[in-house]
């Protein structure tokens, strides 16, 4: 595998999505991309598929996603969106966002919710968490 190269120091990365599909069929593909670039211009590196339209036949919208690849680039800095950050936390890879935030109230609306979870779980202790990421990594291969 080829390594993505690395932006000069100063250019803040981010996961963003850009559109693709068809006029009535839209898909919505997860990349790693510089921030002043444009929506579908270049980018570093693909990771994953959102697509929005419910199949037919199961009507249920589907999230592809590399989990070892966005954990390196949140790990390098990279920020994710508004709408990339809500799709991660579906997927349990960051905390997810509070319904009814938006990008205007979002540090408010994380505030919140990280003073409910310390008193929901005074007790609940780091092994109780790492259990749970592991049973979700194992059947990450199921999606």
């Amino acid at each position: 595998m080829v390594k993505p190269p690395i932006p000069p120091k100063g250019h803040l990365l981010k996961l963003r999505l850009s559109r693709g599909g068809t006029k009535n069929s839209p898909e919505f593909f997860i990349n790693v991309a510089q921030s002043y670039r444009r929506r579908d211009s270049k980018f570093i590196e693909n990771l994953g598929k959102y697509e929005p339209i419910p199949d037919s036949a199961d009507m249920s919208k589907r999230i592809y996603l590399n989990f070892d690849r966005i954990k390196y680039w949140l790990g390098r800095g990279a920020q994710p969106t508004f709408r990339v950050a809500w799709l991660l936390g579906k997927a349990n890879i960051i905390p997810s966002i509070p319904r009814g935030a938006n990008a205007f109230n979002l540090s408010q609306a994380q505030e919140t919710v990280e003073d409910s979870k310390e008193q929901e779980h005074p007790i609940a202790g780091k092994a109780d968490l790492d259990v749970g990421v592991k049973n979700y990594e194992t059947e990450q291969g199921k999606l």
